[in-house]
């Protein structure tokens, strides 16, 4: 967990407020999560989507890929 400071705060309660109309108390809470890596899994008619980021290498191209019953494992899918 990361320090919030009071520039980001403050930036942080002006949108809530604005989109909600609701400002948070200053006895609010606040706290950053650092994200080092994501992915989004999608199945679709017996098809596997993997979409994927990271820090190092960025967003990533989906990968698309079809379930190998035999092998118990996800084969690629060409083109």
């Amino acid at each position: 967990m990361v320090d919030v400071d009071e520039s980001q705060r403050e930036a942080t309660t002006a949108s809530v407020e604005a989109t909600s109309g609701w400002r948070p108390r200053d006895t609010w809470r606040f706290f950053t999560v650092v994200v080092n890596a994501a992915s989004c899994i999608e199945w679709s008619e017996g098809e596997m989507r993997l979409t994927r980021w990271d820090r190092v290498h960025g967003l990533r191209p989906t990968e698309r890929r079809l379930l190998d019953m035999e092998a118990s494992h996800y084969l690629p899918v060409d083109g």
